[in-house]
């Protein structure tokens, strides 16, 4: 698999705009795929100045309902008249977020749902694209390393705010060769939680990569966390030990907690910034 981001909240080259978000290109299986699409046309912009075609892609998927992933979709589904996006339902909630006792909404830009609505795949049960691909919407989280996200709500149909569930949230499994590779964009279910699911469906089957934000960082702070040390530390511990799998990181994951799961992580683990491609 050869995946190029297009977006993050750093840069490797200066020409690239950054932007809290994350939009990822992937080529795996003779498919390209957008993995998000950042909070802007950025993406879009970036593709161009890495030379990446998103005319050619022929599947899009949006890891979660968050604008920071989503908003850059109109302006690739203008760039690209064929390529389907893959949601789940739950994506057109009204997502929230709290900053200093202020609620703001932060879900994905309602035009999305009216003006491309033929270009939507909603995205219920387990969902095979073909090509080793396949979509995981049912995430059985490990307690044990989700923190809890009091700054991340839903407003309820009955209009009450409650706690996110990330109902809204999906993995993207790739099988190839022998192994998987895992993609989750955010993991607010847990990163820990979304790596057993996918270990727990293909019983037997190597982890080939990790790859996602771990939200870990307490936004916009790059060098702050949102979580304690100990608890970076014992994340880092805990994916050591699931198995012997490259984990790139990204986005949400922040430069504080990433330097604390080097310790165990070691050479095993990667950050991903804007303009970086990697073989994997």
């Amino acid at each position: 698999m050869r995946l190029t981001t297009l977006l993050e909240n750093t840069a490797v080259d200066p020409a690239l705009i950054c932007q809290h978000g994350l939009s990822q290109y992937l080529e795996v299986n003779g498919r390209r795929i957008l993995f998000d699409a950042g909070p802007s046309a950025a993406s879009v912009e970036n593709g161009e100045r890495l030379g990446v075609d998103l005319g050619a892609v022929d599947t899009c998927i949006l890891s979660h309902g968050h604008y920071d992933h989503a908003d850059g979709l109109p302006a690739f589904l203008e760039r690209n008249p064929t390529a389907p996006v893959w949601l789940k339902p739950e994506a057109e909630g009204r997502q929230l977020g709290r900053k200093e006792g202020d609620l703001r909404y932060i879900g994905v830009t309602p035009t999305l749902f009216e003006q491309y609505a033929h270009r939507l795949r909603f995205v219920r049960e387990e969902t095979d694209l073909g090509d080793g691909i396949v979509l995981l919407p049912h995430i059985t989280r490990n307690p044990r390393y989700a923190q809890p996200q009091d700054d991340l709500l839903v407003e309820t149909a009955q209009g009450e705010i409650a706690p996110d569930p990330f109902l809204h949230e999906l993995i993207l499994t790739i099988r190839e060769g022998e192994g998987v590779h895992i993609l989750t964009g955010c993991s607010h279910s847990g990163i820990v939680g979304m790596v057993e699911t996918v270990m727990a469906r293909f019983p037997g089957v190597p982890v080939r990569s990790v790859t996602g934000g771990f939200h870990l960082m307490a936004v916009p702070h790059q060098d702050r966390m949102s979580c304690s040390e100990e608890f970076a530390l014992a994340l880092g511990e805990k994916l050591r030990d699931l198995g012997d799998f490259p984990v790139f990181t990204c986005h949400c994951t922040g430069q504080a907690a990433f330097d604390l799961m080097k310790t165990p992580l070691g050479d095993r683990l990667t950050y991903l910034r804007g303009g970086m491609t990697v073989e994997i």
